[in-house]
């Protein structure tokens, strides 16, 4: 079996911690972002791609076994989250049949697009509804996209709270020495260590 080959692309919040996890196990990863590497805090065991997600081509992507979709709008508008995540499943739901070495293909969606804002649990067999929020709408067109484009090569996964300017707040509090006793807001690094399981 040939050597795993990872791809995460967008190095904020959540896909950096990633990257630097899967480099840190010694799992041969590259970080893809439209900055310049300096930019980010990326291990030096990991590799990088300074490109556009929007502009990549089946030839820069052939080698990869996995690619994760971690991403951050410019702007937290509907046209924001249609110009990031939906555009980015769609451009790489059109190179699907070219991508012969791909074995997976992670999004990091949100528990939005269950629209249950009641107070409702929420677990593995809870099917998304269309969501009243139009973010949520497009986050779930974007997962769509990705299940119809790769199949069963698709995973999502659905995390609550790291999604919105308030949410992402929440995070880099997480960074903060907790006083409290009681509950802990995850860490970055605790989601780079949850989700870079899928990537193994």
């Amino acid at each position: 079996m040939s050597t795993q080959n990872l791809l995460i692309i967008g190095q904020g919040d959540i896909g950096l911690p990633v990257s630097n996890q899967l480099a840190q196990d010694g799992l041969n990863v590259t970080g893809l972002a439209r900055g310049e590497r300096h930019h980010y805090s990326l291990d030096d065991n990991a590799e990088f791609m300074q490109a556009d997600a929007l502009t990549l081509t089946a030839e820069q992507l052939q080698d990869f076994t996995a690619i994760a979709i971690i991403v951050t709008p410019d702007d937290y508008s509907t046209s924001g989250y249609h110009n990031s995540y939906l555009a980015i499943s769609q451009h790489l739901a059109t190179l699907a049949d070219k991508l012969t070495n791909l074995s997976r293909i992670v999004f990091i969606s949100s528990t939005g697009v269950y629209g249950q804002d009641n107070g409702e649990w929420i677990d593995d067999n809870t099917a998304p509804v269309t969501p009243e929020r139009e973010a949520s709408q497009v986050i779930l067109q974007a997962e769509q996209v990705l299940q119809q484009g790769f199949d069963d090569k698709a995973i999502i996964i659905r995390p609550s709270g790291i999604y919105g300017r308030v949410r992402l707040m929440r995070l880099r509090k997480a960074r903060e020495p907790q006083k409290s006793s009681g509950s802990r807001a995850l860490e970055q690094s605790d989601y780079g260590s949850r989700f870079g399981r899928y990537h193994r």
